[in-house]
């Protein structure tokens, strides 16, 4: 199999151009020795543009199987990786979805907000100091199962450095710390943190040999980038006609028993959300505020950083026709919030109102 398209313009930045001039036949097609080079220095220079750095012994392998083999067998992540799986299999967390992550590993700020919820602390208790607070909280994570997400990101560290080391698939691992820094979702983002792990492992790593389409759609739609760049809290502005308005339009003209059954239903909805946002509206303590509206933060990344560049040949309407295009690619919000949430899709997904796929 040959190399995926977008692979090319990457390996250029870890190999000197002569690798890759000169290719007359299998034995002589990297033309080392017109450089000047042995086949020992040759792989030595190899392994220094490609890894992490030629380990006792490795040299002298890649010279016996072929500059050029061992290259091609990169490319293809060919190696057999028992020896790293068998130290990553002590890791349980790293079989566990990005949703078991975030349930298991939830931000403390969550936490706390969970324990007053539960009347477990109050906010505006004075008599406590933090160590007893402190206690407080951690025996409420205890009881609920919760785990302390420095574990989660020693792991996070412990395996890349497992990978770097004993990974014999070394390209896919140094084009893994690439463009994860080209979509780079930073430890320091409190939301998204806890996702950074199933990021790297989910959206980044089986796509670093393959079409730069696909993961560049990866990261798009992972709760990593999705909270990192804001593109979760994208909404249509409140004098907007949205997919939603449409869809009721449309069933509003729907014949037949179906169409009179799904109105009913979808009318039993409104008039709860009706209640519901008037019972928010009366126990709230400020202002209510309207939707959010279009936030381009996402849009104009993957333009300026992800894709075209900062002198692309966009304009500010295009980031704002990309913003709009994506709204709508969320994640559920954590907490009671986001299992309510799911239980209002179901509904809407059991008379055909909210619909999965891909639409784009």
């Amino acid at each position: 199999m040959n190399p995926k398209p977008f692979l090319a313009a990457t390996i250029f930045l870890f190999l000197i151009p002569f690798l890759f001039t000169g290719l007359s036949s299998p034995q002589e097609q990297f033309p080392y020795r017109e450089a000047g080079l042995t086949p020992r220095q040759a792989a030595a220079h190899l392994l220094d543009r490609l890894t992490f750095g030629p380990r006792p012994g490795e040299i002298d392998r890649v010279v016996q199987m072929g500059l050029e083999h061992w290259f091609e067998s990169q490319l293809e992540a060919q190696f057999d990786d028992h020896e790293l799986q068998d130290r990553l299999s002590h890791f349980r967390i790293l079989s566990m979805s990005a949703q078991e992550i975030a349930r298991t590993y939830p931000n403390p700020g969550l936490i706390l907000a969970q324990a007053v919820q539960e009347g477990v602390i109050s906010r505006q208790d004075t008599t406590l100091n933090r160590e007893e607070r402190r206690r407080i909280l951690r025996e409420f994570s205890e009881k609920k199962g919760y785990r302390p997400q420095r574990e989660l990101f020693g792991a996070m560290m412990a395996q890349k450095l497992l990978r770097a080391v004993y990974s014999e698939n070394q390209l896919a691992e140094r084009l893994t710390d690439f463009w994860f820094n080209h979509f780079n979702v930073p430890l320091t983002d409190n939301q998204a943190r806890v996702f950074i792990l199933s990021y790297e492992r989910d959206a980044i790593r089986p796509h670093v040999l393959g079409h730069f389409r696909e993961l560049l759609e990866a990261t798009a739609r992972h709760p990593a980038m999705l909270l990192y760049l804001d593109n979760a809290q994208s909404t249509a502005p409140e004098s907007v006609r949205t997919t939603m308005d449409l869809a009721i339009e449309r069933l509003r003209n729907q014949p037949g028993i179906s169409g009179r059954v799904k109105r009913w239903w979808v009318n039993q909805a409104l008039r709860r959300q009706r209640r519901e946002r008037q019972r928010m509206l009366q126990a709230a303590s400020a202002p209510f505020r309207p939707r959010r509206g279009i936030n381009e933060n996402y849009a104009r990344e993957l333009m300026e950083l992800h894709t075209l560049g900062v002198e692309g040949g966009y304009t500010q309407q295009d980031v704002i026709e990309v913003a709009r295009a994506l709204t709508g690619w969320t994640v559920y919000p954590p907490g009671p919030r986001g299992d309510r949430l799911r239980k209002r899709v179901e509904r809407g997904q059991q008379v055909g109102f909210v619909r999965d796929g891909l639409f784009l």
